[in-house]
């Protein structure tokens, strides 16, 4: 009777590396003789695979087959986004490092928000949430990728802050 050969089988996501720990791409492992690439998404509604395709990197790219719901909201600023925040009854923030959850922080305080959660990009990781705002300031592809996948209906993306993210200061 012959022997078979041993099977192994490694799930994980590369476009989710953001640490210097891991792997990159799959070429990386040299004793895996054959690679299937799943780029299917049944997580995110079809204008967040949209809203990735124009902002992230070919690589990247997922395949839409997911469901029609609102499109993607994009703001000019923390101060644009303000009274949609204030509005919303789900309010999850993405952002890039404690640097920027701090001072995020401090300015809701300021403004009398509450009932709101800030999550760092690696504190993030395999989470999902109805809606999340994004602010994508100062992040890697990797990170956009990250934080834009992690709602499952409704991405609000903002692009600047109304505070210094110069961290040598």
């Amino acid at each position: 009777r012959e022997r078979e050969n041993p099977a192994m089988n490694l799930f994980g996501d590369v476009h989710q590396m953001i640490t210097k720990h891991g792997i990159s791409s799959w070429s990386e492992i040299s004793f895996i003789p054959t690679v299937y690439e799943l780029n299917d998404n049944f997580r995110n509604t079809n204008q967040i695979i949209e809203y990735c395709k124009t902002y992230l990197p070919e690589s990247m790219r997922m395949k839409q087959l997911g469901v029609d719901l609102g499109p993607v909201n994009g703001f000019d600023g923390l101060e644009k986004a303000v009274n949609s925040i204030k509005r919303s009854d789900n309010k999850v923030f993405i952002v890039k490092d404690d640097y920027v959850l701090n001072s995020l922080n401090a300015y809701f305080v300021d403004l009398g928000i509450r009932d709101y959660t800030i999550y760092t990009v690696k504190s993030v990781k395999g989470l999902e949430f109805k809606g999340v705002y994004v602010i994508d300031i100062g992040m890697s592809p990797q990170e956009k990728y990250i934080s834009y996948t992690r709602a499952l209906a409704n991405l609000s993306v903002i692009k600047g802050v109304p505070f210094s993210i110069n961290r040598d200061n």
